[in-house]
């Protein structure tokens, strides 16, 4: 199935009389004066999409277009106009017009079908536990609006898995798979590049987009402080960290398209990648950045090994394009008094130290041990139905939320995956089995980084590590390719 099932073929004429048509409605939106702003962009928008809907609309290049949206609209920032009681995030409308094409094909197109995977057993159990946990715990959840707030946080969870069950049954080859790794990697770089004008000018494009969308805007919602005498890289994502995450992990991926391709502009976008990566001076990006290498080093030792003389050129190119980064992050690492006094600081207040809630948080754990407290339950945005503070610690937060179930559940994710993809990777030696160890390498790092920062508050990382799931999934689904070494 290589198209949106009901997609008309179009010829000359027809595209004729409909840019005719869109050219008409903003010639009259024009002279009349009115809300040229918002037709003029989505005329725009109608052109492109009437112009090329029988390439726009193959099942690949819909998922592409959501990852774009989801990469460079920041979530939370800006949302769609239209007065409704709840934000309508850009990405959550293309998900929700992405599941409505695939149920209709599914109803009227027997090419198109769900597909089974590798992992589904793990996922439906992370469902099962969170729906359970919020079931049984529905009576703590009594101040007024707090109720929204786990339904949210329990609907995006559902729209995560939704997700990755689409990409697993539309993306039926490692064409298709490739495809989507050129996009997330292209819109990686780009982001790089724009960390670096954001770090040396302080500029961030993405607090601008409603000059050229027709976007409702909303204050960032962090205080993202500084480190050192400059201001965190945070460009479209909701914090620094999530920022340095992502760029985390999308730096093997592009090895993984040099070794497919050998078109050198897969190395200009890790050298931009890694520039982003150092932007946010985050420690939790660096952690997950040799997490990575660790994993490439046991699955692909020989070609990482052929990158240590890069490695000081590389360094001496950061200290250049980011003045100040390298004796920041060294600061973090070892600052006055130590990293593990510091870590330790501030127990019971908000924004503590990573270490400093360990043992009160183990302590709450011990009254709901097995299901824990209920998903969405702990609310730590400040204001007035705050009853927690952060952690800066995922597999903490899910311990205290869905209890020792939920956190079994998440490393049997991890580990299944982990060791597939591992298997797969050591077999193959054809660029699949690259492939294979990078998104092994990007999992195991959101695993380690899951230790120090609170993944799952964060959308645009969360929902590119289900997306790299089912990437996976649809990599052992292709079958082991040839076993030449390269």
């Amino acid at each position: 199935m290589r198209r949106l099932a009901g997609a008309y073929e179009q010829g000359l004429p027809g595209q004729a009389v409909y840019l005719i048509a869109v050219v008409a409605l903003l010639s009259i939106t024009v002279v009349s004066g009115s809300q040229t702003h918002v037709i003029a962009p989505l005329a725009a928008i109608a052109t492109i999409v009437g112009l090329t809907h029988r390439r726009l609309l193959r099942w690949e290049n819909l998922v592409g277009c959501l990852l774009v949206v989801m990469m460079f609209i920041p979530i939370g920032r800006y949302t769609i106009p239209g007065g409704l009681p709840f934000q309508l995030d850009p990405y959550r409308v293309l998900v929700a017009l992405l599941l409505l094409a695939w149920a209709s094909s599914l109803l009227i197109d027997p090419a198109v079908r769900v597909s089974r995977s590798q992992f589904d057993l793990p996922l439906l159990g992370l469902l099962f536990i969170a729906l359970v946990s919020t079931a049984v715990n529905s009576g703590r959840i009594t101040a007024p609006g707090a109720s929204t707030i786990v339904a949210k946080r329990l609907t995006f969870f559902i729209s995560f898995l939704l997700t990755y069950f689409v990409i697993v049954s539309l993306i039926r080859s490692m064409q298709h798979v490739r495809f989507l790794v050129k996009v997330l990697v292209t819109c990686s770089a780009v982001l790089g590049a724009l960390a670096l004008v954001e770090y040396v000018t302080g500029f961030n494009v993405f607090n601008h987009l409603r000059s050229v969308l027709p976007l409702s805007e909303s204050p960032v919602p962090y205080s993202l402080g500084r480190r050192g005498d400059r201001l965190r890289v945070y460009g479209s994502s909701q914090h620094p960290i999530a920022y340095g995450a992502l760029f985390a992990m999308m730096l093997p991926l592009t090895g993984y398209l040099w070794s497919a391709t050998r078109e050198r502009r897969w190395l200009a976008c890790a050298g931009l990648i890694a520039l982003g990566l150092v932007s946010t001076e985050s420690r939790t990006a660096i952690i997950m950045a040799a997490a990575v290498l660790l994993v490439l080093l046991r699955l692909r030792a020989r070609s990482i090994k052929r990158l240590w003389p890069a490695l000081l050129p590389a360094l001496v190119a950061i200290h250049f394009a980011l003045p100040g980064s390298l004796g920041s992050l060294t600061s973090a690492f070892f600052p006055q008094g130590g990293l593990v006094a510091q870590q330790q600081s501030g127990a019971g207040t908000y924004g503590s130290g990573r270490l400093a809630d360990w043992a009160p948080s183990i302590a709450a754990w011990k009254h709901r041990p097995l299901i824990g407290g209920g998903i969405g339950t702990r609310i730590t945005d400040k204001g007035p139905l705050q009853n927690a503070n952060i952690l800066d610690d995922q597999w903490l937060t899910t311990l205290l939320e869905t209890g020792i179930a939920g956190v079994v559940a998440w490393f049997w994710l991890f580990a299944s995956f982990w060791r597939r993809l591992s298997f797969a990777a050591r077999k193959d030696w054809t660029p699949r089995g690259w492939l294979c160890a990078a998104l092994a390498a990007d999992v195991t790092a959101f695993a380690v980084g899951m230790l120090t920062y609170d993944a799952f508050s964060f959308i645009q990382v969360t929902f590119v590590l289900f997306v790299l799931l089912a990437l996976g999934a649809v990599a052992l689904r292709d079958g082991p390719a040839g076993t030449t070494a390269t």
